[in-house]
């Protein structure tokens, strides 16, 4: 579990348009004013940081967590870290965001805007709070379309999230 009051995940198989779901609805409401936090789930494993790297290299040599500094921003990378320091960072990474939106993570709990196609099995996931879909199918849930502006403002009524 993500520890903020407001997450929301956007699932779907895979190549259905999450990310650029995502992107948009952060633009969204970045443009309004809210400060967005963000979290990409993956069950398949993924080199953190760039291989060869220095602080690749630190990471080899059993430093954790390692912090990369730029002028641009700073990356932190945890290894191998217990989910209940994962609680712990997380909180402290999202503490200032009005919203979390999460990408993937089908299996944690929250609200879920579900992406529709032809592979989604709507029976397979809990707390669906509405759909993305270019069709309009007759679903018991609100249905969207991409870039949908009207999905923006049904994610601020739902979170009670008011600027």
């Amino acid at each position: 579990m993500i520890p903020h009051p407001r997450v929301l995940h956007v699932v779907g198989p895979k190549n259905s348009g999450k990310t650029a779901l995502l992107k948009f609805l952060i633009g969204e409401l970045n443009q309004r004013g809210y400060r967005v936090g963000a979290l990409k789930h993956s069950s398949h494993e993924h080199p953190l940081d760039k291989p060869g790297s220095d602080s690749h290299l630190f990471a080899e040599s059993g430093a954790n967590p390692v912090i990369f500094v730029t002028p641009e921003g700073f990356g932190v990378f945890f290894h191998a870290t217990p989910p209940e320091e994962q609680q712990v960072i997380w909180k402290q990474a999202f503490e200032k965001a009005d919203i979390v939106l999460v990408e993937s993570f089908r299996s944690a709990e929250g609200a879920k805007i579900v992406i529709l196609n032809e592979e989604t099995r709507l029976e397979e996931i809990e707390n669906i709070l509405a759909v993305v879909s270019d069709t309009n199918p007759p679903f018991k849930y609100p249905v969207f379309r991409h870039n949908d502006p009207r999905l923006v403002d049904f994610i601020l009524n739902h979170f009670q999230l008011k600027k």
